[in-house]
């Protein structure tokens, strides 16, 4: 692994530091190499990056603030407040955007109160109209689709051959 920043203090003369003598900022990176890396970390089967503090962690870029990956990429706890808070303020892109290739949910959410609570000036939720000229033929029972002429179908029994109720 190459060196992000190199100190000019050699080893022998470089003072040691405990987490009591910490300046606030820790450790600075920058990096003008070709890989664009500033700091690079592996834990191996361990933790690779371990941030605490008032803001554990915080990233900016002008593409990309934060990449991860892995079988899950990112978890967050909040310890009495919010795990994850999204604040986008160029008002044009989706502050959250949630993309599964797959046939699972795009983003689940479950709470002991409501699952979730979405306002908008301009409407608080929109569907986009399925491809199907009348619902699918099967689905799970609770299950919302917007047929492509603008009807609205709710799945009041799933399975294979549910039964779906138009409703707008």
């Amino acid at each position: 692994m190459k060196a992000a920043f190199r100190s000019a203090i050699p080893p022998s003369q470089r003072p040691s530091v405990s987490p009591s003598s910490v300046d606030p900022i820790d450790m600075h990176a920058m990096t003008t190499s070709e890989s664009g890396i500033g700091v690079n970390a592996s834990g191996g089967s361990g933790t690779g990056v371990n941030a605490s503090g008032r803001t554990g962690l915080a990233a900016s870029g002008s593409a990309v603030g934060l990449s991860a990956s892995g079988p899950v990429a990112i978890e967050a706890a909040g310890g009495g407040g919010q795990g994850v808070n999204a604040t986008n303020n160029s008002g044009t892109l989706a502050t959250i955007k949630a993309v599964n290739s797959g046939t699972n949910s795009g983003i689940h959410a479950t709470s002991k109160g409501r699952g979730g609570v979405f306002g908008g000036n301009l409407a608080q939720i929109q569907l986009s109209p399925g491809s199907g000229a009348t619902h699918p033929k099967s689905g799970s029972r609770g299950d919302l689709y917007a047929d492509k002429n603008g009807r609205l179908w709710f799945c009041k029994k799933g399975g294979t051959t549910a039964t779906w109720h138009q409703i707008a």
